[in-house]
């Protein structure tokens, strides 16, 4: 062998190594990067609202796609692999969230009133969710995320319209006939519940406490594993929405227009801010701050330490939508029709997108789009506009989270040295065999690892073994 064909050799065995490896780490699960996600109303368990790592639409946004329910949609969507699951009328809608074409639907013709306004939450292949239809009062279903099927349902003494959070195989949601319920996860089996003087409404949960809000007044955090109350706080008014839970305290609004910071182990009260008029919004936190929509017609950032206030943006009418923090913005409907992002940072518009009603639904925020349903009958998907400049002109475009895990990245020229390697011209023996080597390699060897441990013996023995030109 030449010394030119043995260095032939060596890149072109050198690309399958790189190819091989590459390709392994875009098919092997470990690596691949999944879709992101937006599971339940409040994003996690604790109801922060912010999505740290997901994606939204900054701006030059445009209608992605939009599916009429024919009733008004107040539940705030869920987005779990691939899929939004919303309620609309006395259905459950699971769509596409590609194109919002209908995968499953689950329910039937009901009456208005026995519609679906709570937000589902997807765990663990699941879609829970509570509603007034079924049973003789209404009930909690748990259903098949992959088709719809009904796994459970449990039928409490009043309509379930709040919104469920699944924590350690337990089902903790709130319901009209004043009682917490935690529910097993797996059968519906009720394991306790907790009464209040009025009707609970979402909880959130975090570190082993249950904190939940009640139109009783008061604001309970209850032992997560027995119902065990550890503390009340009496604000004296409704609380309407799920209370958020971070950096040691519990933030949460009432229906005369206050936001309270309480302390998460005592309950004690650390700061008050007063709005203009009632807080039926959940708030977000995120980065040493809170933000909260109000009746008055505005949205407030505040800061969670004090509660002062940041900065507010007013909009043309009442803001009943919870904020959605994601990507360095803040998301949220109005009753003016519209959907509003933004800056976290200082409250600027970055952008609006008017629907035909009112919105109710709070977004959510994933894969640079943000889905939202709104009083028109519609759920909408808004993203940023593929005819934007700055989306064709960069061929690295990483919007999208699923774009370093496409198949096709390794077919990219600076992936092998194929067509673009300076040092050959035309397929050559040692590149021919390199192609193979890549195929080869790739089917043999289930590791990472391996993968390149085989590689480098049969490099050494090719090289050590071709014979040399005459």
């Amino acid at each position: 062998m030449s010394l030119q064909t043995r260095r032939q050799l060596f890149r072109s065995v050198i690309g399958s190594i790189t190819g091989a490896v590459l390709l392994y780490r875009s098919t092997d699960p470990t690596y691949a990067q999944s879709a992101e996600r937006w599971p339940q109303p409040g994003y996690d368990n604790a109801g922060t609202g912010h999505a740290p790592e997901n994606t939204g639409p900054s701006a030059g946004i445009e209608e992605q796609w939009s599916f009429e329910t024919n009733h008004a949609v107040t539940s705030s969507p869920a987005v779990a692999d691939g899929t939004v699951y919303v309620g609309g009328g006395s259905t459950v809608y699971a769509l596409s969230a590609g194109d919002g074409t209908e995968e499953w639907s689950f329910g039937g013709p009901q009456s208005e009133r026995d519609g679906v306004k709570s937000s589902p939450t997807v765990a663990n292949g699941s879609v829970y969710v509570g509603s007034s239809r079924g049973g003789p009062n209404g009930s909690v279903y748990a259903l098949s995320a992959g088709d719809g099927t009904e796994q459970w349902s449990f039928e409490p003494n009043n309509a379930a319209r709040t919104s469920p959070v699944v924590v350690d195989g337990t089902v903790y949601i709130g319901s009209r006939d004043n009682h917490l319920y935690a529910l097993n996860s797996n059968d519906g089996a009720e394991q306790w519940s907790f009464e209040t003087g009025g009707e609970v409404n979402s909880p959130a949960v975090a570190d082993g406490i249950v904190y939940v809000g009640s139109d009783d007044g008061s604001v309970y955090a209850l032992n997560a594993e027995d119902g065990t109350e550890q503390w009340s706080f009496e604000i004296g008014a409704r609380v309407d929405l799920q209370p958020a839970v971070a950096n040691g305290s519990v933030y949460v609004g009432d229906s005369y227009g206050s936001v309270y910071a309480l302390n998460a182990e005592d309950g004690t009260e650390q700061w008050t801010f007063e709005t203009g008029d009632g807080v039926f919004s959940s708030p977000a936190v995120a980065d040493d701050t809170v933000y909260v929509g109000s009746a008055d017609e505005a949205v407030y950032s505040l800061s969670a330490e004090d509660g002062t206030e940041q900065w507010s943006f007013n909009t043309g009418n009442r803001v009943l939508s919870s904020p959605a923090v994601a990507d360095g913005a803040v998301y949220f409907g109005s009753e003016d029709n519209n959907i509003y992002a933004l800056s976290a940072e200082d409250g600027t518009e970055q952008w609006s997108f008017e629907t035909s009603d009112k919105v109710w639904s709070s977004p959510t925020v994933a894969d640079g789009t943000v889905y939202v349903g709104s009083w028109d009958g519609s759920v909408y998907a808004v993203t940023e506009d593929t005819a934007s400049p700055t989306d064709t002109a960069s061929p690295t475009d990483t919007a999208g989270p699923t774009d370093t895990a496409s198949p096709t990245d390794t077919a990219s020229p600076t992936d092998t040295a194929g067509p673009t390697d300076p040092f050959t011209t035309t397929p050559s023996g040692p590149q021919t065999i390199g192609g193979i080597l890549t195929a080869i390699l790739v089917g043999i060897f289930s590791t990472e690892a391996l993968v390149v441990v085989g590689i480098s013996i049969i490099v050494v023995l090719i090289v050590q073994t071709w014979p040399e030109d005459e």
